[in-house]
């Protein structure tokens, strides 16, 4: 009788004598070995599915073991709400759960997907986003972007940082200089950015609700953020106005 397996995660084991060279497969959560290490490298279970690479290309198992999708991408397939990125001859597109591909590569980089949007950088150098379906719902016009995150997405206009919504309306003006880094997305309700080359934290009005005083500072994590002054780090909280 096959049983269902819900959660797997990949394991490594040693091909040969060799330090270097390595198979893998997963395990369930009591340890027993659901798919017997025979792939290059394996991703954890995201979605349903597992990446697995054959012969230098990306495809995905089901929770049984099954490969459900062939593997034919150059990079990892790692889904979120149901699509992954899906890459080809250095273009990458989106491939659905089922291994159709919905978007053809033809961008230099394809976000994961949220709200509905994920973002993508066109041939040149401006970014735009567009919908599950592939439609252009913002126009490709940023000189840099991220991905969606509660609503406000990350863009660069004119060197400096601000914010929209899902429409591609300014939320919050590109007024921050992040020199050779980026604005953060929102997590716990604030976005960490640089102002006269400090690290503070922003709310969704674009206000510091955490001044800029920091020389490095990271984005929020189950409402704490990891922060450097000179060659000390510390742990500051969220503090939502």
């Amino acid at each position: 009788m096959t049983l269902k397996h819900d959660r797997l995660f990949p394991i490594f084991v040693r091909k040969g004598r060799s330090p270097r060279s390595a198979l893998a497969g997963y395990i369930d959560l009591v340890g027993t070995v659901v798919v017997e290490p025979r792939y290059e490298i394996a991703y954890p279970f995201r979605e349903g599915l597992g990446s697995v690479m054959v012969d230098h290309l990306w495809g995905a198992l089901n929770s049984l073991g099954e490969l459900v999708i062939r593997p034919s991408s150059q990079g990892a397939l790692v889904f979120t709400n149901g699509l992954s990125t899906y890459r080809e001859r250095e273009k990458e597109g989106v491939i659905d759960c089922h291994g159709t591909i919905v978007i053809p590569p033809r961008y230099r980089s394809v976000s994961h997907y949220s709200g509905g949007l994920a973002c993508v950088a066109a041939v040149g150098e401006q970014y735009g986003y567009v919908d599950k379906n592939g439609y252009q719902v913002i126009p490709p016009f940023f000189e840099d972007a991220r991905a969606f995150s509660e609503g406000l997405a990350a863009v660069k206009l004119g060197g400096k940082w601000g914010y929209v919504d899902a429409s591609g309306n300014s939320v919050i003006p590109a007024k921050f200089d992040c020199d050779s880094a980026m604005a953060g997305p929102f997590r716990s309700g604030l976005a960490r950015v640089s102002e006269n080359g400090k690290w503070g934290y922003i709310n969704c009005h674009g206000e510091f609700v955490i001044p800029a005083q920091f020389d490095m500072a990271l984005e929020f994590s189950e409402d704490l953020g990891k922060v450097r002054v000179g060659d000390k780090y510390g742990i500051r909280m969220s503090e939502v106005a």
